[in-house]
């Protein structure tokens, strides 16, 4: 949970979106394989929103699709 505030654009707000994105990594002999892959994509605000008022930020998290950001020294799952 939390919460953005728009304070100021030049320009109409269209939409405001949340993403979530697991990005995984494998270490290997020649460098690091590298691979992000979307998980979840809200979208919390449509048209051009309030200037300074606070929108509420509520996600629930897929449980088959996250996990706890884990590191090793060979493979990475982080969310970003």
């Amino acid at each position: 949970t939390g919460e953005v505030t728009i304070d100021s654009s030049a320009d109409a707000v269209h939409s405001i979106e949340v993403q979530l994105v697991r990005v995984e990594s494998v270490a290997y002999k020649d460098g690091v394989a590298r691979e992000a892959t979307e998980v979840q994509n809200i979208q919390i605000a449509e048209g051009d929103v309030a200037r300074g008022l606070p929108i509420p930020i509520y996600l629930v998290l897929p449980r088959l699709f996250v996990c706890p950001t884990m590191i090793t020294s060979i493979y990475k799952v982080e969310f970003e």
